[in-house]
């Protein structure tokens, strides 16, 4: 034991002088190599020198423990693991609204079954179970050490208010449905010690409380609205693409169809010669749609006028659901790469219905309510190269029959 208890101060004297301040930014705060900028050098020795080492045999295998001592950082006692949001665990069924505001930015979630919506996006569904599993974490954070003084420089920590300069915190509240307050903190700076559980640690400031607390972990917080949205729209494999139709704009329409072999080909809009040499085309439209997703939304009647509809595809799959996406550009019809990057922003509206002359199964017209009841009324902004690939001008491929 008392070799390795050598072994672990003489590793602890290693890492303090090889070590070198870290730059990396987390949703919830920057990087910080110690409690403060300009104690960062002595606090990282601080934290340390105060870390014990103990060894646990365990299956054969010597692991090395760490474990903060009280006076793991100068200004700071030992927190005993006191968990910092009780009633958030107790009550996180009860949570009905979260509120997260850094700088100028502000995310407003609210529950609504079965799920929870993005106020800033008109109620748009957030990814399914991603507020849950951030109470989830935010109610499991312990403090390992808190501050001995009951109001310390908030902005050395990055937990001062959103408002006081320099605002570097994330400022989190949790209300139930009548408005009252379940949690609310200000998130701070990242720690890194090796006395810390999971490597990393948290200051924070909970509310009603002067102090700054380092919780042991790291919550990650979006802060730009979009991030928190469910941005999965299609996903159509090649292999049950019954058919696709463009048109619109200078292209002249293409159909891709399935053979006599099953194959998808170009049926239409290309000379028998060139559909021989298609199988680029072929193969570039029918990937187009699996795990399709959007990048931003906003309310179908917000979309500024100027944007027109450049292109319409239909897809129609096996099983008889057609799925039309209407694509909107700014510039009218963009036919190459360079002109839809000009354009900057491509919009789409999507809709489904049962394919034409199709006997479609139940579970297909029950798929095609869903899909219209999720996004009908909606505008998506959709990634370029979405538009790049539909806007093949086979006329100047000179390729048209």
């Amino acid at each position: 034991m008392a070799r390795a208890a050598a072994a672990a101060q003489h590793s602890i004297e290693a890492m303090t002088q090889n070590r070198t301040s870290a730059s990396e930014a987390s949703s919830s705060g920057r990087e910080k190599p110690g409690a403060a900028r300009s104690k960062g050098r002595s606090a990282t020795v601080a934290v340390l020198a105060a870390i014990g080492a103990v060894v646990v045999v365990t299956a054969g295998l010597a692991v090395m423990v760490w474990q903060f001592q009280p006076s793991g950082i100068s200004g700071f006692e030992s927190a005993d693991g006191r968990t910092l949001f009780q009633d958030l665990g107790n009550r996180q069924r009860d949570a009905q609204s979260v509120a997260i505001r850094v700088q100028d930015s502000r995310v407003t979630l609210e529950r609504a079954e079965p799920g929870w919506r993005l106020a800033e996006r008109d109620g748009y569904p957030v990814r399914e179970g991603a507020v849950d599993e951030f109470l989830r974490k935010m109610a499991g954070l312990k403090a390992a050490l808190v501050s001995e003084t009951q109001q310390p420089s908030y902005g050395e920590f990055g937990v001062n208010a959103p408002d006081a300069p320099p605002a570097s915190a994330v400022t989190v509240s949790v209300k139930d449905a009548e408005g009252r307050e379940i949690a609310a903190a200000a998130l701070g700076h990242t720690f890194s010690a090796p006395g810390l559980s999971q490597g990393r640690g948290t200051f924070i400031r909970v509310q009603g409380d002067s102090r700054v607390w380092l919780a042991d972990g790291v919550v990650s917080v979006p802060t730009e609205p979009a991030v928190w949205l469910d941005k999965d729209i299609l996903d159509i494999p090649a292999d049950r693409i019954q058919r696709i139709e463009l048109s619109g704009g200078s292209t002249e329409r293409i159909v891709l169809a399935r053979n006599e072999g099953g194959e998808l080909h170009i049926a239409e809009g290309v000379s028998e010669e060139a559909s021989r040499e298609g199988s680029t085309l072929v193969s570039t439209f029918s990937g187009l749609f699996t795990r399709l997703a959007f990048e931003d939304i906003q309310a179908a009647d917000a979309l500024p006028p100027r944007f027109n509809r450049a292109r319409r595809c239909v897809v129609q799959t096996t099983d008889g659901i057609a799925y039309t996406v209407d694509l909107l550009t700014s510039s009218g019809d963009p036919a190459t790469a360079e002109d839809t990057t000009a354009a900057r922003e491509i919009w789409a509206r999507f809709s489904a219905a049962p394919a034409d002359n199709a006997d479609a199964s139940s579970e297909a017209r029950q798929a095609v309510q869903r899909f219209n009841e999720r996004h009908s009324g909606w505008a998506y902004r959709m990634p370029l190269y979405l538009i790049d690939n539909l806007s093949i001008n086979i006329a100047q491929q000179d390729r048209v029959r």
